[in-house]
């Protein structure tokens, strides 16, 4: 066998070293880098699912407002007139133009609703209508 050229064992020399160099890049992304990229996507992964976790709770508790908000504004309409009644007209701007609890037309459902309970009464016509706490017969007796 004869001698191989130098270029040819130049080139292995150039070849070893250049796997070598390759080889430890790798092996420091295997160790440093790669754990870092999947330390950050379960971050994010985390992050997600608590953004998610957080929506769905701020849609539980919006739904539970709008289902209490109702029962709030007649608490409220209730006790504004429980004592002495009002004008209806005054009732309503104090409720939706003051205070801004709801639109005129959700007060005036809940006015109705209210009176289909039997807790108000509205007497009178028109603007000058008056809402009143509902008496009952046994309250009379008293």
């Amino acid at each position: 066998m004869g001698e191989r050229p130098k270029e040819d064992i130049l080139s292995d020399e150039v070849k070893d070293l250049i796997a070598k160099v390759v080889s430890e890049t790798v092996s420091k992304v295997l160790k440093e880098t790669l754990p870092l990229m999947l330390k950050e996507m379960s971050q994010a992964q985390i992050q997600a699912t608590q953004s998610r976790q957080s929506k769905n709770i701020a849609k539980e508790i919006n739904r539970l407002v709008k289902t209490k908000n109702s029962e709030i504004i007649e608490a409220k309409i209730y006790d504004l007139i429980k004592d002495k009644g009002m004008l209806l007209s005054d009732l309503k701007f104090l409720i939706v133009d003051e205070l801004h609890y709801c639109s005129k037309a959700s007060f005036y459902r809940y006015v109705e609703n209210l009176k289909n309970k039997g807790r108000v009464a509205i007497s009178g016509r028109g603007k000058t209508n008056f809402i009143m706490k509902q008496i009952s017969p046994e309250q009379l007796v008293r």
